[in-house]
């Protein structure tokens, strides 16, 4: 069976893609993935040496509306959950209007799983939606040190 080569790093330009050119982004993002806002995110592209875009890498800032819970026997309450959203969505949108274009319209949840029974049914009247994937933190700074960029 024939291998396909890699190609050499040295074809490659790595750089961040400034907004006037996210339009080339399109071709390349799966459908249904989406795309931030070039006005409150930024993306780290690879192109190859006739600059199509052959690797992508997106950093943006955006809320998190998490941990959740409502005691069992207030469960069920529509007046409750309604009551609670309400203050969560006023103080997104103050964060949103105070962050200067920071976070977007994007705000994610994390149920875990061992929740899901008891949190899930109040997601979903909020219409929260099951994104594809798994969630995975990072922490720069206990990365490999051979990854460094600083130590280049």
């Amino acid at each position: 069976m024939a291998t396909t080569p890699t190609p050499s790093v040295s074809t490659t330009t790595v750089r961040e893609l400034p907004p006037e050119e996210w339009w080339k982004l399109r071709s390349v993002i799966p459908e249904g993935f989406g795309m931030p806002n070039p006005g409150n995110s930024r993306v780290i592209t690879v192109e190859d040496e006739s600059g199509n875009i052959v690797g992508w890498w997106f950093v943006y800032a955006t809320l998190h509306v998490e941990p959740f819970h409502i005691a069992d026997s207030y469960r069920g309450n529509p007046g409750i959950l309604k009551r609670m959203w309400a203050g969560v969505r006023g103080i997104l949108d103050n964060m949103r209007e105070g962050s200067g274009g920071l976070f977007g319209s994007l705000a994610f949840a994390v149920i875990h799983d061992v929740d899901l029974p008891r949190t899930l049914p109040a997601a979903k009247k909020l219409k929260f939606v099951k994104i594809p994937g798994s969630l995975y933190f990072v922490l720069p700074e206990l990365t490999d040190p051979k990854l460094d960029p600083k130590k280049e």
